[in-house]
């Protein structure tokens, strides 16, 4: 069995009004969440497919990846707020409450590589 310990750093200088490097490390390891996922989905033109389910899966840290060439919304049901467009090969790093369901929608056929992390 393998075992996937995941770290997300970013790291600026000048960015902020410090004169101090900035430095934002988030590590997990999901042996310890209640719920890990990795998958890769397919989304058919102009059609909201459901990425995150509320009723799956409470508070959690999403990573979200285009893996086609046409942008990708991530937003709630109805398309309503849109959290999220990615362009192409894009990819995000999101806390998520787990309050709404999640979709994901393109203007074009295309692949969105998700993981969805629960603490």
């Amino acid at each position: 069995m393998a075992i996937l310990d995941i770290d997300l750093t970013i790291q600026t200088s000048d960015a902020f009004s410090d004169s101090n490097n900035t430095i934002i490390t988030v590590g997990f390891d999901p042996r310890t969440s209640q719920d890990s996922v990795l998958k890769r989905v397919n989304l058919v033109a102009n059609t909201e497919k459901l990425i995150f389910s509320n009723s799956e899966y409470g508070k959690s840290y999403l990573y979200l990846k285009n893996m086609g060439s046409e942008d990708i919304n991530i937003q709630a049901t109805g398309g309503s707020t849109i959290y999220a467009s990615l362009a192409e090969l894009e990819f995000a790093f999101i806390p998520w409450n787990g309050t709404l369901d999640l979709y994901a929608e393109s203007s074009a056929n295309n692949i969105v590589e998700v993981g969805i992390f629960e603490v």
